[in-house]
């Protein structure tokens, strides 16, 4: 059987015209899909905003979804221990 090698994310994608980072490539891709998704969930409240006989949640959901993504959390509390730091204290 033939020993099947690790994937190298590091490797940069090269092509007869042009040569990317796979890295910057996947980012580029999720931005896009993200975009495409929130575009038509905000044009699908236009339009539904017309015609009331549609549920809208399902729109106001995902446009919920994408901004949650990216946007960063809110950090309620300042210097609290990981559970790690915790476990270490307690063995000294």
């Amino acid at each position: 059987m033939e020993e099947q090698q690790p994937i190298n994310d590091n490797i940069p994608w090269k092509s007869c015209c042009w040569t990317i980072d796979p890295n910057f490539m996947k980012y580029m891709t999720q931005i896009t899909i993200s975009y495409i998704i929130l575009t038509l969930a905000i044009y699908k409240l236009i339009v539904i905003s017309k015609e009331d006989n549609e549920d809208k949640s399902i729109y106001i959901s995902l446009i919920t979804l994408i901004l949650g993504i990216y946007t960063t959390p809110i950090k309620l509390r300042r210097n609290v221990p990981t559970l790690d730091e915790t476990r270490q204290s307690n063995l000294n």
